[in-house]
């Protein structure tokens, strides 16, 4: 479980994709608001055999997939 603080995530839900340089990895387990914070707090259900290569440094961000305009996170590595 890896928790990302986000500005803004639109269009994110339980059950969206997470990828790690475009491979899938996990899922979106919650979205909730920060306390006191504009921010989002995203925790992230990632694959216990690919948490090795998400190190400190790796950066997070929302894309869109497909036609549909599916929102999923990208995880960029460090």
């Amino acid at each position: 479980e890896l928790k990302v603080r986000l500005a803004q995530a639109q269009g994110l839900a339980t059950g969206s994709v997470v990828t790690l340089s475009g491979v899938q990895v996990g899922n979106v387990e919650t979205v909730e608001f920060i306390p006191g914070s504009a921010d989002v707090e995203v925790t992230l259900n990632v694959y216990e055999s690919v948490q090795n290569r998400i190190t400190e440094g790796s950066k997070a961000s929302v894309k869109t997939q497909g036609a549909l305009g599916d929102k999923y996170i990208f995880i960029e590595p460090g």
